[in-house]
């Protein structure tokens, strides 16, 4: 069943569980992950950002498609509860334009209108009050149709922890203005994608949580989590604890896709990568016709790999039998 976003995230607001938001750069992994969804009785967000579905869409999945995906494969896996979320709706990190902004209302206008429920507004790179400002103007028509909002302060690729006060003052200004997001996405220590030599993942829950505590009164569900592939799974079990709501997961399910494909494409993946000098996941565009046209025997991996992963963050979400509360 298509459910609400806002509805989920309100329930969550008096329940320790963290959705798995699932991020499907490849098709291939929206099936299973809606499988596990339906065995569990849980809910899953189904996400890609801005740059992956929009501009530059390097998945080459655009917003309305990646909804009906989301719906057609929901449909043969039985009756999963689901939803659309638009995430990292991103605006600032060239300064502020007027070009950003119109890519931005494109976006966000494109979701409102393919059956998205839940959003992000991330203006977070830039200074705080211009945050608050660009967050009130983006995010005002999603809050005035009654879907799901989340927003974001302390961009996660550059500076410091997020600060308990800032991170209050943000909530405190936007809800004052009659916004009322119910996720907030913070700095605390993650980074998107694979974690390099040395690198180990390292999340602040004690600062998450106090954060979380500091807007609980400005209306807040709780935190958004940007950057959970990688993570100990001790740390995962430790999320609903900490009021993280929301988990974002994309890296991990890429890497079942890649562990399953033919060497063949495989290889020609890593060549392309050491060419461009990118991730792999920037290719997903040019190679998408390829993964989805390889022979069944390795689509079959793909999908118990994909599902028993689904499975594992469920379960450690303490989002199992979820769907039963809505």
């Amino acid at each position: 069943m298509k459910v609400k976003g806002k509805k989920v995230w309100n329930l969550l607001r008096e329940k320790q569980a963290t959705v798995l938001a699932a991020n499907t750069r490849s098709e291939l992994s929206i099936e299973p992950i809606m499988a596990a969804v339906e065995e569990l009785d849980s809910i899953v967000a189904i996400e890609l950002a801005k740059n992956e579905c929009f501009d530059p869409c390097f998945t080459g999945i655009k917003p309305d498609e990646l909804s009906k995906l989301a719906d057609k494969y929901a449909s043969k896996v039985g009756d999963p509860a689901y939803f659309m979320h638009e995430d990292h709706n991103t605006f600032g990190a060239n300064g502020g334009t007027e070009q950003e902004k119109k890519k931005s209302e494109e976006f966000r206008d494109i979701g409102m209108e393919s059956g998205y429920s839940s959003f992000s507004v991330d203006a977070s790179y830039l200074p705080l009050e211009q945050n608050i400002e660009a967050t009130l103007e983006l995010a005002r028509p999603i809050v005035d149709a009654g879907h799901g909002l989340e927003v974001e302060v302390g961009e996660i690729k550059k500076g410091g922890i997020s600060e308990v006060g800032e991170s209050a003052y943000f909530a405190q200004r936007l809800t004052e203005e009659g916004l009322q997001p119910q996720l907030l996405a913070i700095n605390n220590g993650s980074k998107h994608g694979h974690y390099g030599e040395g690198e180990w993942p390292h999340i602040n829950l004690r600062r998450t949580y106090d954060i979380a505590r500091s807007i609980e009164q400005y209306g807040f569900s709780g935190i958004a989590q940007h950057g959970t592939s990688g993570t100990n799974k001790q740390v995962l079990h430790q999320f609903p604890e900490h009021e993280i709501k929301k988990a974002n997961v994309a890296t991990e399910f890429q890497d079942v896709i890649m562990k399953h494909i033919p060497e063949t494409l495989r290889k020609e993946l890593e060549s392309w990568s050491e060419k461009h000098g990118q991730p792999v996941k920037f290719a997903h565009k040019e190679y998408r016709e390829k993964f989805m046209n390889i022979d069944k025997e390795y689509k079959d991996k793909i999908f118990r790999g994909t599902f028993e992963k689904a499975k594992e963050f469920i379960r450690a979400f303490n989002a199992e039998g979820l769907s039963k509360e809505l």
